[in-house]
């Protein structure tokens, strides 16, 4: 995935999430593999203003879900932070940044995905964007959503 810029945004914080969340393995090969780094993801928004999660519990397992702005108009973003990447994976193909380029298990999709959701819906919250709209972000896994069934 190129790494690019714009603005004012700055990339140092989305890329350090995405680095850590990286490193935290998450495969999707049960129920325990994918609940144990929900913690982790919800401190992904946890500390910026505006983007303290709140946890759900579904399925025997917590969820963040992060509630940006308010009004009566709402959006709703989905996200997963399992990957479909072995255990051991992240040791063997760790997070490198080079040229511009993030690689490792799950920068290209879900991981980079749920990262680029948080910083953006919050990056309209510290610029005022909202307007009149609230936006849900719920970190969701489909392993979990199948126990619920």
């Amino acid at each position: 995935m190129p790494v690019t810029s714009r603005g004012s945004l700055s990339l140092q914080a989305p890329l350090a999430d995405l680095e850590e969340l990286v490193g935290s393995e998450s495969p999707s090969s049960g129920h325990a593999t994918v609940a144990r780094p929900a913690g982790l993801v919800a401190r992904v928004g946890a500390g910026r203003p505006g983007a303290e999660p709140k946890r759900i519990t579904a399925g025997g397992s917590s969820h963040p879900r992060w509630r940006f702005g308010d009004g009566d108009r709402q959006a709703l973003l989905l996200a997963r932070h399992d990957t479909v990447w072995p255990l051991g994976t992240p040791a063997a193909r760790p997070y490198e940044l080079a040229g511009g380029v993030v690689r490792g298990p799950g920068c290209f999709d879900m991981l980079a995905g749920l990262v680029m959701a948080v910083h953006a819906a919050h990056e309209h919250v510290v610029v005022g964007r909202l307007l009149d709209r609230t936006v849900l972000l719920r970190e969701l896994n489909a392993e979990l959503l199948e126990e619920q069934a």
